[in-house]
């Protein structure tokens, strides 16, 4: 699959998501990006989404779409717990901007 920039495209909103987080918020199977990493957001969140992207492209103003998702996610019970080691294990990642190795995650 290859991803094209349509002409005329003004913006691209860019959203990180804590990994629990945003399996949690959008009710998305953990293997669901496994051999599907490149997809449609719609393709792998749960149908509800589909109904707030919908809404947002009815919007004509970027502030306007943003308050569809803020209003959105404000609504949603935030399940964000991981175990401690995952979560040590992605500080170190973190710290290291991604460049480790296995075996340096796991002298860690």
């Amino acid at each position: 699959m290859q991803w094209e920039i349509p002409d005329g495209l003004a913006y691209i909103t860019v959203i990180r998501f804590d990994p629990a987080s945003f399996y949690s918020i959008f009710n998305i199977d953990s293997t669901a990006l496994i051999n599907n990493t490149v997809c449609s957001f719609e393709d792998v969140a749960d149908t509800k989404w589909s109904s707030v992207i919908t809404e947002m492209y009815t919007k004509n103003k970027v502030e306007d779409k943003l308050q569809v998702w803020n209003s959105a996610l404000e609504q949603v019970k935030i399940d964000d717990f991981l175990p401690p080691i995952l979560k040590s294990a992605i500080g170190f990642i973190d710290t290291y901007k991604g460049n480790v190795t296995v075996s340096q995650l796991l002298s860690y």
